[in-house]
């Protein structure tokens, strides 16, 4: 099982929906969220390529998530 601390974002983005919640079981390629890009409003989606139980989201949906 691996810790999940942070994922880098390539450029601004607002977090539109989470697929997973609190004790979800995941595994490799598990949609976790979907999210939208600010610059070109392009949607796109983050899968797991880890397994393990989600501890914590981070985030709320609709928040604007920084570069980096």
């Amino acid at each position: 099982m691996a810790d999940l601390v942070a994922v880098n974002c390539p450029e601004n983005a607002v977090l539109v929906k989470f697929r997973v919640k609190k004790g979800s079981v995941i595994s490799g390629g598990t949609l976790l969220c979907e999210y939208k890009l600010v610059d070109t409003n392009k949607c796109c989606k983050l899968k797991s390529n880890l397994y393990g139980t989600v501890k914590q989201l981070l985030a709320k949906e609709g928040d604007e998530l920084q570069e980096g």
